[in-house]
């Protein structure tokens, strides 16, 4: 195999592991904000800021590395 192949294998590995953690990110967002505030427990429910943080970057990860994969 050449350095390309190897390379570009990596790049769809790593956008698809990204987005799966864009999915997940979000998905445990909707879940939290669906509880009732009144039976939200607050360690759980900490910052919800940072999953949408971790779930948009990981989506801009995830088009990166499948825009390089796709142009190698």
């Amino acid at each position: 195999m050449e350095l390309r192949e190897i390379l570009r294998a990596f790049l769809f590995i790593i956008a698809a592991c990204s987005f799966g953690i864009f999915v997940l990110s979000f998905f445990t967002l909707a879940k939290m904000k669906s509880v009732p505030k009144k039976n939200r427990n607050l360690m759980e429910y900490q910052k919800p800021k940072q999953y949408k943080t971790l779930g948009v970057s990981t989506l801009g990860i995830s088009a990166v590395a499948l825009v390089l994969a796709l142009w190698m």
